[in-house]
């Protein structure tokens, strides 16, 4: 899917599933989260898998230009 500029794309094995963000953009993009409710499950949060931290996904999501964001759902 692609939204902006950004490429979104899931990943699933046996239960488990990892949501890709790419921002192929110069520019900072707040992604509107609702567009992916099917892909969410009704997550409020992902774990980022570089860096270990939380990330909320209630709303949007900012991304920086040329961002890639992992999170393990």
């Amino acid at each position: 899917m692609i939204n902006q500029g950004v490429y979104v794309y899931e990943r699933s094995l046996n239960g488990k599933s990892v949501l890709i963000f790419m921002n192929g953009s110069s520019k900072e993009v707040n992604l509107p989260l609702e567009r992916y409710a099917e892909v969410l499950h009704d997550k409020v949060s992902g774990k980022n898998i570089i860096t270990g931290k939380t990330i909320s996904l209630d709303k949007e999501l900012k991304l920086t230009p040329k961002d890639i964001l992992v999170l393990e759902l």
